[in-house]
């Protein structure tokens, strides 16, 4: 691996800057040209070129991997422009927003045999890991997820905050048979608040709240067994079982989840395993997405 460039320089974009610049050699930025960006880089990474040529930065024989970005809308082109330069691919979630090009893309980079890496944080989240640890193969019942936070009202709440719960739920419980909208409100946005609920055939559910415009930032998890009960909060896990019913401080954790994820997608290029283990739930998330988007659509 000679070197890395990024693409995009938002607020996501800079964090994935100063992650992976600490852990392996970033070359180049490709930004739009916006100022405050370019001065943000000379200031913070000084030593990393810029350019927003990204036709010429693909053309580059010593840049083998391109971090992603970007709006979601600008996904696909990106992605596939890379690939067929035949670079590897962190590609911040979601995969896109169209099955179809989630689709292309994941055959493309099976035929090109390059990385294509989907970024959802939480999925390495050490809380996360510890709730798998516990489970063991218990069968789940039932998992409440909520979001409150304020703002990123440039974005799409849907595809920006639901991708990080779906790909939790899916690999714990599976694609759900159908949904239900429950709620939406928009007051700054079309869809500030947004409640959903996931059924399963089997009469399991999960039931999803978010709310980009609380005066308090907080994101929680409730998972539900026949035998015991999990709550993520933030870097907590608490457990309470039916022999002891006492809210039970199981694991916390300091560890950046960001780093974490970043050191796998450098863990797998280093050792050419050139496949996405999650690419069946990276296409999933988008075929829900997109189910969930057009019945909002129609309402």
């Amino acid at each position: 691996m000679n070197n890395i460039a990024l693409v995009g320089l938002g607020v996501w974009g800079k964090k994935l800057l100063r992650t992976f610049s600490e852990i392996c050699s970033i070359g180049f930025v490709c930004t739009t040209g916006k100022d405050e960006n370019i001065s943000w880089l000379k200031d913070n990474h000084p030593g990393i070129l810029h350019t927003t040529d990204y036709e010429t930065l693909l053309a580059r024989d010593d840049i083998d991997a391109v971090i992603i970005a970007t709006p979601i809308n600008t996904h696909y082109m990106l992605a596939k422009k890379a690939l067929k330069a035949n670079k590897h691919i962190f590609l911040e979630k979601p995969l896109t927003n169209n099955i179809l090009e989630a689709e292309e893309l994941l055959d493309l980079s099976k035929k090109n045999k390059k990385l294509l890496f989907v970024g959802n944080v939480f999925l390495y989240h050490s809380a996360f890991q510890e709730i798998k640890d516990i489970l063991n193969g218990q069968k789940i019942e039932y998992i409440y997820a909520s979001w409150e936070k304020f703002g990123s009202f440039g974005e799409d709440l849907l595809w920006n905050l639901l991708p990080h719960d779906l790909g939790i739920i899916f690999l714990l419980m599976g694609y759900p048979s159908k949904f239900e909208i429950i709620e939406q409100k928009g007051f700054i946005t079309d869809i500030d608040i947004l409640v959903l609920r996931l059924k399963y055939e089997d009469g399991r559910s999960c039931l999803l709240q978010y709310n980009r415009i609380a005066d308090k930032k907080n994101k929680r998890l409730t998972i539900i067994t026949d035998t015991m009960s999990f709550a993520w909060s933030n870097n907590d896990l608490f457990t309470i079982t039916k022999e002891n019913l006492q809210n039970t401080l199981t694991h916390s954790s300091d560890k950046d989840p960001l780093v974490l994820e970043a050191q796998e997608f450098l863990s797998l290029l280093e050792k050419k395993e050139y496949r996405n283990d999650l690419s069946n739930l990276d296409l999933d998330v988008v075929r829900l997405l997109s189910a969930i988007n057009n019945s909002l659509t129609k309402e």
